[in-house]
């Protein structure tokens, strides 16, 4: 099923129309600022070097470009190239089948007696030993077609970035480095797994998250730690929870890429989980009330680990660490509150307005306006539980917990209310100073108040 077109189901017109005020804010969404990463880049740094790592940052991803350069300047190009070498990982991870006799050039084992390693077994050794790329410039990736131009310019140009890396700080290369290392074994060890039918069990799941992301959340708050932005809120006991918040985004992304991952002929999602619905992963794809509810089963058991996340939120005092942070946990909220009971997640990808998220842009600022995101999409997610779905008593305890509120008027059509009854309050406020006077009298000792026509001199 490989090389086939994935269908991204945008939000219709109709959406975006019930919700006007977010339309000024997404206009505004692109981001076209340039050179932030230059700003307190270290003695020795090319100019145009970090300029390069900056386009393709943007290129790899809009929006982890965008909460990167709302970074402190001390943070923003550490933390731009260990995503670009996370980025790379996963690049090297994902490559399909076909593309695997790429990786011959790399073969480094004696093959005297004709012992020779499978592309997968090759491509296990890249992944585990990549961290020594960082500092050795030997190997030459120009050889990997990946099939998407933005990551062969990647893949092309790591020994730009690694001379870039070379100029941070000692404890930054190490935290990149160590890190880099954890998440390529971890990578190494699952791409020999055969995932065609997802993970084995929940805990495999977890393993694999941690491995995957949780790791990158712990890099990122040894960073916070190492430039004393958060050296006194955040220490080593809390890099469990530092984890969590790297898992809830990757758990989110790949509830919502069920269908491309089928299509590459892998999945995650855990079979102690869907063949509780389903005798295979891929019979999902039908979209019956069972794979709704093998769809909900897996949002209810990523909300689980919320509370742990908002608990690590809260111990950050940096304003803009603090954004950097919070806003991917609630841009995956919202994905999961669009994804339940959603039928489109099996037959593509799903997306959320484009307003929606330039909003959560602006209004990320601190712990209320970020639990107030928490309630306003564990209320919508509420509004679509189904009191036959298996895990419905759960999943409203787990929003419970989020202040989750019933609403009597559906969220769709929420704002667009509050905003004519606004109007119309307006239009009745006007005509009434248009069309009627206030009339003031003195009657039986008391002041009166009367309502009346204007005069008929006043034009109309």
């Amino acid at each position: 099923m490989q090389n086939q077109k994935v269908t991204l189901h945008k939000p219709n017109i109709i959406s975006q129309l019930l919700h006007p005020s977010e339309y000024v804010m997404g206009m505004k969404l692109k981001d076209e600022r340039k050179g932030l990463l230059n700003i307190s880049a270290p003695m020795g740094a090319s100019y145009e070097d970090i300029l390069l790592c900056e386009r393709m940052l943007n290129e790899s991803s809009d929006n982890m470009s965008h909460v990167i350069k709302e970074l402190p300047d001390c943070l923003r190009l550490p933390v731009a190239l260990f995503y670009l070498y996370y980025k790379i990982l996963q690049v090297i991870y994902d490559l399909p089948q076909e593309s695997l006799e790429h990786f011959n050039n790399f073969i480094t084992t004696d093959i005297s007696n004709d012992i020779i390693p499978s592309p997968q077994q090759v491509k296990q050794g890249l992944l585990e030993s990549f961290y020594e790329t960082l500092t050795n410039d030997e190997l030459n990736f120009d050889t990997i077609d990946t099939g998407k131009e933005s990551d062969n310019e990647l893949l092309l140009n790591i020994k730009t970035i690694n001379n870039v890396y070379k100029t941070l700080p000692e404890y930054h290369q190490e935290i990149i480095k160590e890190t880099i290392s954890r998440i390529g074994e971890g990578m190494g060890e699952y791409s020999l797994r055969d995932l065609t039918c997802g993970t084995e069990s929940k805990m495999d799941f977890e393993k694999f998250n941690l491995k995957i992301a949780g790791e990158f959340g712990v890099g990122l708050t040894k960073q916070f730690i190492g430039t004393n932005l958060e050296s006194t809120t955040l220490n080593e006991q809390d890099f469990n929870y530092a984890a969590k918040l790297g898992t809830f985004v990757k758990k989110t992304n790949i509830i919502r890429d069920y269908y491309k991952n089928l299509l590459n002929n892998k999945s995650f999602w855990p079979k102690e989980v869907w063949s509780l619905y389903r005798k295979t992963l891929p019979e999902l794809r039908f979209g019956e009330s069972s794979d709704v509810a093998c769809l909900n089963h897996m949002i209810t058991d990523t909300l689980e680990d919320i509370p742990i996340c908002i608990e690590y939120l809260t111990k950050i005092q940096n304003p803009k660490v603090f954004r950097f942070c919070a806003i991917p946990q609630i841009k995956s909220l919202a994905i999961l509150a669009e994804a339940y009971g959603n039928r489109n997640v099996f037959n593509g990808i799903i997306q959320i307005r484009k307003g929606l998220y330039a909003s959560i842009l602006n209004s990320c600022n601190n712990i209320q306006q970020v639990k107030g995101w928490y309630q306003k999409f564990a209320s919508q997610i509420l509004d679509k539980v189904n009191s036959n779905d298996p895990n419905a008593s759960r999943t409203i305890e787990i929003l419970s917990q989020l202040s989750a509120k019933k609403n009597f008027v559906p969220y769709q059509f929420q704002e667009l209310i509050t905003i004519l009854i606004i109007v119309a309050v307006v239009l009745l406020i006007g005509m009434c100073i248009l069309y009627i006077r206030p009339n003031f009298s003195m009657e039986n000792g008391g002041l009166t108040f009367r309502l009346t026509k204007p005069p008929p001199n006043v034009v109309e």
